[in-house]
């Protein structure tokens, strides 16, 4: 199938709105008025993206370059996925590859290499809660995705990964921070990445399904405020 979606804003028509909208906490940065600047902290989601029916990796049409480049408001300054991190070594390298940046705003995405090595969902929103706290502590704001579907994953741990995705949400709203469900705009009616969306591994996205995700994260930043649902 052609990867046609190569934007944000061409992929804006085939991302899904929520299954439960009320359930996002939802506290939008306004469009910006003036350059502002970010950093994508998270794993080879956030580092790759590939062309379909291929496994070979490619930096470029990841989401976090596809949503610096859809507005010029918008500025990556670091893209700080590493392939196979935790969100435990997300957490270990955060003055490294976030604070040393000075930016606006973080977007963060990580939690699959979590439910793939079986670690607690408690841990994992921990490990978060703390990279939430210190950036804010600092100043920046904070943008947390939930994690995407994959096809790679056994019926246990796609329970064990929507669990997880409930909790970032209930930190999102404990936090005030905007919360983007970007598993929500990916998985189809069964929980998983259809085939356009995802890579030949079954685990990662096709560039068509990084630039829904990039569509997804860039209609939340621009959309109107709205109160934090509780």
């Amino acid at each position: 199938m052609p990867d046609a979606a190569t934007s944000p804003s061409a992929a804006t028509s085939a991302s899904a709105a929520p299954a439960d909208s009320s359930a996002v906490a939802t506290a939008p940065i306004a469009p910006a008025q003036s350059l502002r600047t970010f950093v994508a902290l998270g794993d080879s989601l956030s580092a790759w993206a590939f062309a379909p029916g291929t496994r070979q990796p490619s930096k470029t049409g990841s989401w976090p370059t596809l949503l610096s480049s859809t507005d010029g408001n918008l500025k990556l300054l670091h893209n700080a996925g590493v392939p196979g991190n935790t969100t435990a070594q997300m957490l270990a390298r955060f003055k490294r590859d976030v604070l040393s940046y000075h930016p606006d705003m973080l977007l963060i995405l990580g939690g699959t290499n979590d439910v793939g090595y079986g670690v607690a969902v408690s841990t994992t929103v921990g490990n978060i809660r703390r990279i939430v706290e210190s950036a804010k502590a600092h100043g920046i704001e904070v943008v947390l995705l939930t994690i995407p579907p994959n096809n790679d994953i056994s019926t246990s741990k796609l329970s064990r990964l929507r669990q997880t995705n409930r909790a970032l949400i209930q930190l999102g709203r404990a936090e005030g921070i905007t919360v983007v469900d970007v598993y929500a705009a990916l998985a189809s009616a069964s929980g998983r990445l259809p085939a356009a969306y995802a890579a030949a591994d079954h685990l990662h996205l096709t560039r068509r399904g990084e630039a829904v995700l990039a569509a997804a994260v860039y209609a939340q930043l621009t959309r109107p405020a709205t109160k934090i649902a509780r």
